[in-house]
Formats: structure tokens, C-alpha cells, sequence
């Protein structure tokens, strides 16, 4: 089992030079560093090939995330915003393929109900993205890529709240290079049950995203790791595991995700990555480790 770091740990800020964080995700003990796939197609061709270079070198994989804004919902009415949308993922792809990234997260489903007008069709916007998910999946697979579709909370979408909301929809649209990410912090919210979203999920669960309940390190909270680590095990899940920790105040990323104090308790950035360092041996101790586990760091 491979384990990862999302970049936005280190960064208040949505975009940034990912080429200094590969480096600081190996020495902390990550295979994986998941990057912005939005920011990744503002950059030239040769910061994106000192990039590949960068991470060949440090045996660090990039996996990518996208979190569509409303002039990329696939689900719109508005065949302008969809074909613009389907043009950006296009660009997405391109660069994806170029820096040999296989998976691209996220909601790809819509965007935050927050930008969009009241009421929600929730029922029609389903309808019109099965068949755009339809395209949008042929056109990843011709770049060898598998499209994760994250389950998320109320507040960042509407559409696939719940391990149940998510298989549904992957079950209608049949395409093997489209699978479902759950994420704790998400389901701490909306599920009634860790272990009964995991189950739900089973074979489609392709990738894995921890956190806890405040958007802290995994094993600095109250996420029932135990129960996770028996549901992931029952249902053999082996995909990748990566963290997105968010606990720096300020900048788009604090701003937009409402991180309004400090939850580093003041860290300085060493102990940055020591604490994600220590965060991982919990981790990896809650997949791979045997009997209880120990009280949380």
C-alpha cells in the first residue's frame, strides 16, 4: 500500500511551486505527493518536465486533484459552461499524461452548491452528467487515466454525499476507469456509519483520503481508526492512501476552507513535517499494524 501527502499541508495557498515539496514528501516517508491539477496547466512545459524529473529522481509518485468551479460544472444547463468545461479537462489530461500522473480526484460531478443558484436540480443535474461523465471518462482512459470521484460533504457538493449516492451513480455509468474516493473528514459528516460506507463501497473504493474530523493529522482526533482499519481490510481495499490535512490559517486555502486559528499549535517547519512524519507511522500502523491501537498522537 503506497501512502500520500496532499500539497495544501505545507501551503496556504491553492497554487505554488510543487517542485521543492517532492523532496520534503520522501524525507517525511510519503510515496506520494497529490498536487493542484488546476494550477498545473499554468505551468510551462519545462517547469512541468523539471517536475516529472524532480519526482523520477526522489521515487515520489504525483497523483492530482481537481475541484471544478461553476464555469467547469459538467452538470450546467448551460452548454457553454460544458463545453468549456470539457476543454479544461481536455487541457487537464494533456498535462496529467505529460507528467505521468494516473489518477485525477475530486468532485468532477458539479461544484459547491454554494456557487449555484437556488433551488438545486439535483434530480436533472444527475440525469445530464451521466452522460458527460459518459465522454469525459473515454477521454481521460485515451490518456491512461482513472477518474477518482470523491464523496463529499454537504458543503463542498450535492450530488454524492454518501458512499450509497456514489456507487448508485458509478453502477449507471459503467466505466471501468471511474472510481470513488472516500475521505474520513467527509464522512464524518454525512455517513451514518464508517464501516457500513466502506462496506458499500467495496470493489469501487479505488483510493482513500484520511483526516480528522477538525482537518487535522490523522491520529491527532477522535476519527474511529479502528473500525476504518477492519472495514478496509474486510473489503481487501489496496489502492492508494493520502492524507489532506488542512491547519494553516490564512490564504486562499485557510480562507476557503475555513481554517480560522492555527491547528499547528504554532509549528515551525520542521516540526511540520515532524508531526506528518509521526502521522504517517500512524497510519501505517492502522493498515498494516495487528491488534489495537494505541491512543492517538
Amino acid at each position: 500500500m503506497k501512502y500520500g501527502m496532499f500539497y495544501g499541508y505545507w501551503k496556504r495557498d491553492w497554487s505554488g511551486d510543487y517542485l521543492p515539496l517532492v523532496s520534503r514528501a520522501k524525507k517525511c516517508g510519503f510515496d506520494i505527493l497529490a498536487v493542484s491539477s488546476g494550477y498545473l496547466v499554468e505551468k510551462t512545459e519545462a517547469e512541468l518536465d523539471a517536475l516529472r524529473r524532480e519526482a523520477e529522481e526522489w521515487e515520489v509518485e504525483l497523483h492530482a486533484g481537481f475541484g471544478p468551479g461553476p464555469d467547469c460544472n459538467l452538470a450546467s444547463q448551460d452548454q457553454a459552461v460544458v463545453d468549456h468545461a470539457f476543454r479544461y479537462y481536455g487541457r487537464i489530461f494533456q498535462v496529467l499524461e505529460r507528467l505521468g500522473i494516473p489518477y485525477l480526484g475530486g468532485n468532477h460531478y458539479s461544484c459547491a452548491p454554494q456557487a449555484l443558484p437556488l433551488p438545486i436540480d439535483k434530480e436533472g443535474d444527475r440525469e445530464r452528467l451521466l452522460a458527460r461523465m459518459d465522454r469525459l471518462a473515454g477521454q481521460a482512459g485515451d490518456c491512461g487515466i482513472t477518474l477518482m470521484m470523491e464523496v463529499v460533504c454537504r458543503y463542498e457538493g450535492y450530488l454524492i454525499n454518501t458512499a450509497e449516492e456514489g456507487v448508485a451513480f458509478l453502477k449507471e455509468l459503467g466505466k471501468e476507469n471511474v472510481r470513488l474516493i472516500l475521505d474520513t473528514f467527509h464522512m464524518n459528516i454525512e455517513e451514518d456509519s464508517f464501516s457500513a460506507a466502506i462496506h458499500t463501497a467495496g470493489k469501487a473504493l479505488g483510493y482513500f483520503h484520511t483526516g480528522e474530523c477538525n482537518r487535522k493529522l490523522p491520529g491527532a482526533g477522535r476519527i474511529p481508526w479502528n473500525e476504518i482499519r477492519h472495514a478496509l481490510r474486510q473489503i481487501h481495499f489496496d489502492g492508494p492512501v493520502t492524507m489532506e490535512p488542512f491547519i494553516l490559517p490564512g490564504g486562499s486555502i485557510g480562507n476557503e476552507l475555513g481554517v480560522w486559528r492555527d491547528l499547528s499549535g504554532g509549528a515551525s517547519e520542521q516540526e511540520m513535517d515532524q508531526m506528518a512524519s509521526e502521522s504517517l507511522k500512524f497510519m501505517k500502523y492502522v493498515l498494516e499494524g495487528e491488534g489495537f491501537l494505541p491512543a492517538v498522537l
